[in-house]
């Protein structure tokens, strides 16, 4: 699990791991921080957001796998992410 601030204009500026394992969070860090997230609303104008992504390995040779947030951007990775909670930072 990753805490994500995003900017008012979609991109990653910080990553916090929260949970998971410790040998995973740098795939799944690499994976996020490339996202652009559609930015939120706050009276009318685009504001910066904090939100949560859960990502589980799924280990496969010969599957491949999509990264997509609930506001449906889709990166290629090696993980399944999807985007949580999202609140005004």
């Amino acid at each position: 699990m990753l805490l994500v601030k995003y900017s008012s204009e979609g991109f990653v500026e910080t990553l916090e791991p929260q949970a998971g394992d410790s040998a995973l969070v740098t795939a799944a860090t690499d994976a996020v921080k490339n996202w652009k997230f559609l930015p939120i609303k706050k009276k009318g104008a685009k504001a910066e957001a904090v939100t949560y992504v859960g990502c589980q390995y799924v280990p496969s040779s010969d599957t491949v796998f999509t990264s997509f947030s609930i506001w449906e951007l889709v990166r290629p990775a090696s993980f399944f992410c999807t985007g949580g909670h999202n609140a005004s930072a």
